[in-house]
């Protein structure tokens, strides 16, 4: 069913980029939502979905000239051009259309802030999908040095009639302690597409990659991004005993710099096509996610629909997908803790019984489907109206 043809009031669903996990994300919704047949338009200033039409505010591969020449002299006064052509370009899209709930879906990159917000959704139904803190902090995650959270923004309650959903119990936790009763917060667990990713034969996988096949191979695609905890899994690797055989396959950024303990480390670019990273996940034995801080990761739910158990950080939501034993393993950030966790499971015997079970769990609870529902669930409370087409 196209958008012409589905009934009910419209929805704007708003977000930054199509690309990154947030973006990816928005994107998943927008499609599993035109499935169900809501009226729903996908509005964002960056990126593009193949074959489904959805409303781009930018577009540009680069800043206008006079935008890029003085992010020369002041990234800061740039920066502030570019929020001012953003809001303007939503401002339009809004009234252009009567919009009957405006669903935002993570907005920091754009530039666009919680003060324009303020002017843009007066008085309209909002609901803000929380993948950081930034919306109700004012910046993403805890600073290492940050003795105490930052205040609410004021502005924010200013925000339309303002409700939250959060992917992880864990981010509605900081949220609710936040609001302070002031706005609901509602948990919806991000969705995958049931056939993006598939439970590949990880054997044929391995030969495909050209990974030995005695080893164990851990995969990790955090990079060297602090948050990420790459120098926490070098670190734990340190640990393991001089005879192991257990590879990193590592993709995405480059990791950090130091020694590690793996038999071999192998690391593969970003991926353009699903399908390679559909066979890098397969080829693991364990996905690692060894976090300080992150919200409900994308690559939990990827590799778990791979087929994949995981290691996930008991900090933040990423082990909220996980059934110790089951599906993975928690995974404590201490090195010498997070080796001898991995210890109790690094056997491909105990890992291939993981497999069937890290498929079913995604089947069960994470895919696009099952958000959509939640999310029109929702949105129909928030409007009163029925969305989906008689």
């Amino acid at each position: 069913m196209s958008v012409a043809d589905a009934a009910g009031p419209r929805v704007a669903l708003i977000a930054d980029s199509l690309e990154g996990g947030a973006g990816r994300a928005a994107g998943r919704l927008f499609r599993a939502l035109r499935e169900l047949g809501v009226s729903v338009d996908l509005l964002h200033f960056y990126g593009e979905l193949a074959d489904i039409d959805t409303i781009c505010l930018d577009g540009r591969s680069k800043r206008p000239p006079f935008e890029r020449a003085l992010k020369n002299v002041s990234r800061g006064a740039a920066d502030s051009l570019r929020r001012k052509r953003h809001y303007e370009s939503l401002k339009q899209a809004l009234l252009e259309k009567d919009y009957a709930l405006l669903h935002l879906h993570n907005l920091h990159a754009s530039g666009v802030a919680n003060a324009d917000l303020e002017v843009l959704t007066a008085g309209e139904k909002v609901l803000w999908t929380l993948h950081d803190e930034y919306a109700f902090r004012g910046r993403p995650f805890p600073e290492e040095d940050e003795t105490e959270p930052p205040p609410v923004p004021p502005e924010l309650f200013s925000i339309g009639q303002l409700a939250f959903t959060g992917p992880s119990q864990w981010i509605c936790r900081q949220a609710e302690e936040a609001l302070e009763g002031r706005a609901p917060v509602h948990h919806v667990p991000l969705g995958l597409d049931r056939a993006e990713f598939t439970a590949l034969d990880s054997e044929e996988c391995r030969r495909t990659l050209e990974l030995d096949p005695e080893m164990l191979w851990l995969g990790f695609a955090g990079g060297n991004d602090l948050r990420k905890g790459g120098d926490l899994l070098l670190a734990a690797s340190r640990c393991f005993p001089a005879e192991s055989k257990v590879g990193l396959l590592a993709w995405g950024r480059p990791l950090p710099e130091g020694e590690h303990g793996f038999a071999e480390v192998r690391q593969l670019p970003f991926f353009k096509d699903s399908g390679e990273l559909n066979r890098a996940y397969a080829a693991c034995d364990l996905m690692l996610v060894p976090s300080r801080q992150d919200n409900f990761p994308l690559v939990v739910l990827e590799s778990l629909a791979c087929g994949t158990p995981v290691a996930a950080s008991t900090r933040g939501g990423a082990s909220e997908a996980i059934e110790p034993g089951v599906n993975g393993i928690s995974l404590p950030i201490e090195p010498a803790a997070m080796a001898e966790a991995l210890a109790q499971v690094l056997d491909r015997e105990k890992l291939a019984v993981m497999r069937a079970a890290a498929r079913r769990s995604f089947e069960e609870r994470y895919t696009s489907e099952l958000e959509a529902h939640r999310v029109l669930a929702l949105y129909e409370a928030m409007t009163g109206q029925w969305l989906e087409p008689a």
